[in-house]
């Protein structure tokens, strides 16, 4: 029975993992035709703002509902003004097509980002997500238990998980980055695409942040050294991981 629970436990990985890269690839999509399309636009000294007309039956709902509560005979009188309120809103709304391009690139950067770091680290978002759940039930429970008497946050646990999360990185950064040069390969997304990168890394960090934290503030020492995590050196190995493989497509 393991070995089918072992397999199992694969494809449910691999499926979990193709699915973060189709919505990496579907958000660079968009990404890639939103820059396009705002690059082709912006020359233009034109207004994009249109009004788009609706008929509001609001008040109708509300005039039928008292129809049935009320009764007929009670709704002719002035107070009441039946008709008026049978009588549909005719409403003006104005769309701003480039703040609504905007908006739908910002937040398919936002997916993707997401999408990216789950990829990359999930092991680690999964962890303080569970760190966070842990200490709101402390928070409201009154207890005061240690963090480090939970199975999932032991010590020699977390030296495991900085492990599998070093080759974590070094497996799924290098194509990430690939996948974001071959949607964005052109000289006038130069920018863009250096800001989705540190985007990138800066989320990276920020969550490797919060565990700096987790482990400052609840473990011993002792527990210290068996995890032997160095921030600093974490800085190191995403310069190095970010730059190389920059530096590699640069020179392809």
């Amino acid at each position: 029975m393991i070995p089918k629970v072992n397999n199992l436990s694969t494809i449910t990985t691999n499926s979990s993992a193709t699915s973060l890269q189709q919505q990496m690839n579907s958000s660079l999509f968009l990404i890639r035709h939103f820059f396009i399309l705002r690059e082709e636009i912006t020359p233009f000294d034109s207004d994009f703002k249109i009004v788009e007309k609706t008929i509001d039956f609001y008040q109708m709902k509300n005039a039928i509902s008292r129809l049935i509560s009320v009764g007929a005979s009670n709704l002719w009188s002035r107070e009441n003004n039946f008709f008026g309120f049978m009588t549909p809103k005719l409403r003006d709304n104005q769309l701003d097509s480039k703040l609504a391009l905007e908006k739908e690139l910002r937040q398919a950067i936002e997916r993707f980002i997401l999408s990216a770091i789950q990829h990359i680290i999930g092991n680690l978002t999964s962890f303080v997500t569970k760190v966070e759940a842990w200490q709101s039930v402390q928070l409201k429970s009154g207890l005061n238990l240690k963090l480090t008497t939970q199975s999932f946050a032991e010590a020699n646990k977390l030296k495991e998980l900085l492990t599998l999360l070093e080759s974590d990185m070094t497996q799924t950064l290098p194509p990430i980055i690939q996948l974001i040069n071959l949607y964005l390969n052109y000289t006038q997304f130069i920018m863009h695409k250096k800001q989705i990168i540190q985007t990138l890394k800066d989320n990276i960090i920020e969550y490797f942040r919060k565990l700096e934290d987790i482990i400052k503030g609840h473990y011993s020492l002792e527990d210290c050294q068996i995890i032997n995590f160095s921030m600093d050196k974490l800085l190191m190995f995403l310069d190095q991981q970010f730059q190389s493989n920059l530096l590699n497509k640069s020179n392809e």
